[in-house]
């Protein structure tokens, strides 16, 4: 058990680096204009995925080892109606997006849409179903093969780096993986079965209500994570926004090495100190978890920020060693995001959702406002320093607990 947990460990570690390795590698082969187009895909495509799914899956999170195989099974089966209804909003308004934006690639993109959504909920499907090996190898041959072929082709001459190659692999690795997973009958609940059950609406309709606190939380962390992106793309050149999500990338390391160290490890703990011990004994795991993850921000930022001007100059990438300023802002706004983890752990735990719901909204809320007013200046690096603002405000709001004195009065009711 322990080697098929390791397994799962490094497989799940493999999926959530490769975006960064990605970016990286194209950094170092393709222009600054190139990286910002394929930023624009990525961001569209990370926010489509994370609001389709609506996190639905929360709800039963609390309850899982409670229901039985059927009883997940059937809740699956209405998270993924009510998920039907997302597409009606969201579907247009990435067509709109990537017409926009990437207007010569906009079918191409929205397909990988499609696609990443779909093998994402056979993921969260397997796991719910006590498959996580599965799950862990689904995902990462979905993000790391089209990685790995398209620099193949590069390095083989075969082909130079483009947005259509880009493509090309994305939509290819997607669409070979997805077809056996439409044709396995226990992979996927169908769609014939989803629309056969005559009470379908009334039911999706109560998992949607009993999961709104997660529902708006999920839409409020996709906005956090693409408004500065978004907002640049329609302000500045491509290179421009090729430069800022080089550094971004670069940045939310921070995030990849507390998760896979900290947050795999010492905060599970945590969760099982709080189920079988009680709130009394949990506080000293939680003034642990808290201190290990502001060390494991700060080492990182510092191992970050360190050797970034000796290696960009090094490898003589002049466009990002000019506006390395903004590597210096981003990387504590990504270490201060990092550092209030603990704190919405605390609040699950706790059952404060509306807290969680009020900190992901300001926090969307303060770096819109703060991104939008910077941008006035017209310069990437104000921008930067609006994303660092709004993670310090954030910060102070996690940390000084002003979203348990908004909402101290209400307390949601889920499943």
């Amino acid at each position: 058990m322990k080697v098929v947990g390791a397994f799962g460990f490094l497989l799940r570690g493999g999926s959530a680096g490769a975006k960064f390795l990605f970016v990286l590698y194209l950094a170092g082969k393709a222009s600054s204009t190139l990286l910002g187009q394929v930023a624009v895909l990525m961001t569209i495509a990370t926010v489509f995925a994370q609001v389709a799914g609506l996190e639905i899956n929360q709800v039963i999170g609390r309850q899982l080892h409670a229901l039985s195989a059927d009883d997940r099974l059937r809740l699956l089966r209405r998270q993924a109606q009510a998920a039907l209804v997302t597409y009606l909003v969201l579907a247009p308004a990435a067509v709109l997006l990537y017409a926009n934006l990437l207007a010569t690639y906009w079918i191409s993109a929205c397909g990988i849409l499609i696609l990443e959504h779909f093998i994402i909920e056979v993921y969260r499907f397997n796991i719910l179903m006590l498959r996580p090996v599965y799950a862990s190898s689904l995902l990462f041959i979905k993000n790391v093969a089209w990685v790995l072929l398209f620099v193949a082709l590069v390095e083989s001459g075969v082909a130079a780096p483009s947005l259509s190659l880009v493509l090309h692999c994305w939509f290819g690795v997607l669409a070979i993986t997805a077809t056996p997973l439409l044709l396995t009958r226990h992979a996927w609940p169908t769609l014939r079965e989803f629309l056969s059950a005559s009470t379908w609406p009334a039911q999706s309709g109560t998992l949607v209500w009993q999961a709104r606190t997660f529902i708006v939380s999920a839409v409020a962390v996709a906005g956090i994570g693409a408004i500065d992106k978004l907002l640049i793309a329609g302000k500045f050149p491509a290179a421009d926004l090729g430069v800022y999500f080089f550094f971004a990338t670069c940045a939310s390391i921070i995030s990849l090495i507390a998760s896979f160290s900290i947050g795999a490890t010492v905060g599970p703990q945590c969760i099982k100190v709080y189920a079988t011990q009680g709130r009394e004994a949990y506080l000293p795991h939680l003034r642990r978890l808290k201190r290990l993850y502001w060390l494991t921000a700060v080492a990182t930022m510092v191992a970050i920020m360190l050797p970034a001007d000796f290696l960009l100059t090094h490898f003589g990438k002049a466009d990002y060693h000019r506006h390395i300023e903004i590597l210096y802002l981003l990387t504590p706004s990504a270490a201060l995001v990092v550092m209030c983890e603990p704190y919405k752990i605390n609040a699950y735990l706790e059952r404060q959702d509306l807290v969680l719901v009020a900190g992901n909204l300001f926090h969307l809320l303060s770096v819109t406002l703060c991104v939008a007013l910077f941008a006035v200046k017209r310069d990437i690096v104000w921008v930067s320093a609006g994303v660092l603002l709004s993670s310090l405000l954030v910060y102070v709001f996690f940390s000084l607990d002003l979203g348990s004195r908004l909402v101290r009065r209400h307390r949601p009711r889920l499943a």
